[in-house]
């Protein structure tokens, strides 16, 4: 009966006027399903009627895949399977639709066959590994380097680096003092493992003064507070001369300063020419 299927070797038996009695053994997963052997064997004469055990080989033990598998590390998940009695494991990068944002760098993310499901313990397993993707936090907009940098570093972002901005760039609000973070290059939301390179841009804290020589006070100082600057100081000042202009500025036109840094602007106007009276009549004589 070697070799036969269970189903056609009860027959045979059956049908010599035998008795068949069925054994099931674990075994490889080639033959699966026949008769690895038989008592009495094969050839031997017995008596009508009797006993004849076969033992059919049922394949690979069956186990189901452990609960709680999704979430595990890598080699934690490794080790559960294996105790389980599953040789043929094989971890895989996550695919872009498993990858799941969040997820920790090497953190299993989807198990095929799914948990729960029996399968032989020799079939590939097969467990997708997370690459440690996140969301650029939004938050680190507006914090000092170090801060913005700490916080990334909590979040697991390995390669961080941080350049200032060049004064007067647009992009760079004026009420922004130097360090500050003005954004980020992959921009905040963006979804990226934890090796991406990540490159801060900040905040110079620096405007460049303009060329106020020849504006009025109010179109002066308008200037002035859209660049940032907040210690401006004019003079002299005279209420009885509202049609001054600016006639000089202690920081030159084109040079960058910072925001907080003193400025002087000297407002002045045409120097008023003194009437002399005329002379009338003529001279004494001597």
């Amino acid at each position: 009966m070697t070799g036969f299927l269970e189903e056609a070797a009860v027959e045979q038996l059956s049908a010599a006027q035998l008795t068949p009695k069925v054994e099931h053994v674990s075994g490889s997963a080639e033959g699966k399903g026949t008769v690895i052997s038989q008592d009495p064997a094969g050839g031997q004469t017995v008596l009508v009627g009797s006993t004849v055990t076969i033992t059919v080989n049922d394949g690979p033990p069956v186990s189901p895949i452990p609960a709680g598998i999704v979430g595990k590390l890598q080699d934690e998940a490794i080790t559960l399977l294996k105790q389980a009695g599953f040789t043929n494991v094989e971890p895989l990068a996550a695919p872009s639709n498993l990858d799941t944002v969040g997820a920790k760098k090497g953190q299993v993310v989807a198990v095929s066959p799914t948990e729960g499901q029996s399968i032989p313990i020799d079939q590939k397993v097969t467990l997708y590994v997370a690459s440690g993707r996140s969301e650029l936090p939004g938050t680190i907009i507006g914090m000092q380097d170090t801060e913005a940098r700490e916080l990334l570093r909590q979040a697991g972002y390995t390669n961080v680096s941080s350049d200032y901005l060049a004064p007067g760039d647009p992009d760079e609000p004026v009420t922004f003092v130097r360090g500050q973070v003005v954004y980020s290059d992959p921009a905040t939301g963006t979804a990226v493992d934890s090796s991406t390179r990540i490159a801060l841009w900040l905040a110079s804290g620096e405007s460049v003064m303009p060329n106020l020589i020849g504006l009025s006070h109010e179109a002066a100082e308008e200037k002035l507070t859209a660049l940032g600057f907040t210690n401006v100081t004019f003079g002299p000042a005279d209420d009885d001369h509202d049609d001054w202009v600016v006639t000089a500025q202690s920081v030159p036109a084109d040079t960058a300063r910072g925001r907080s840094d003193p400025i002087a602007i000297t407002l002045g106007g045409a120097t008023p020419t003194s009437s002399k009276p005329t002379s009338s009549g003529t001279s004494p004589s001597r």
